[in-house]
């Protein structure tokens, strides 16, 4: 008697969805993050608010270009099969 065998999921894995989900809430930490410590500091030292909304911004932007590029890399590499 033979073992039936399932065909193989063509989703991603749980490694590729942990690791996207990783991503978005890395950035979304990166944005809200320097928002919310510059509003707290916005009354109190408003020119430190102003560096760290760019701060902020600066990282964010850099998170997403760096996110961009790795993935049309990818796209362009032929795949191992």
């Amino acid at each position: 008697m033979t073992r039936m065998r399932w065909p193989r999921s063509r989703g991603p894995s749980r490694g590729e969805t942990f690791a996207r989900k990783l991503r978005v809430a890395l950035v979304l930490t990166i944005i809200v993050a320097p928002l919310t410590v510059a509003v707290a500091w916005l009354f109190y030292r408003p020119m430190i608010s102003l560096g760290i909304v760019a701060l902020g911004a600066a990282l964010a932007y850099g998170v997403m270009r760096v996110g961009v590029k790795n993935r049309t890399a990818s796209m362009t590499e032929p795949s191992a099969a």
